[in-house]
């Protein structure tokens, strides 16, 4: 698990690879991006709340 200010770091740059990859239409790079941001913040939230 990451710190809350370190969770905002990499969630921000989770998120600029998903951007890019829906403006260059490649659906199955963002699906697979978003898949991993998910699962990393699912994982992420577990271990906070256990």
């Amino acid at each position: 698990m990451v710190s809350e200010g370190d969770y905002a770091k990499v969630s921000i740059k989770e998120h600029g690879r998903i951007l890019k990859a829906l403006q260059e239409h490649n659906v199955e790079a963002a699906e697979k991006e978003m898949y991993a941001h998910i699962m990393r913040s699912r994982d992420d939230m577990l271990t906070y709340y256990k």
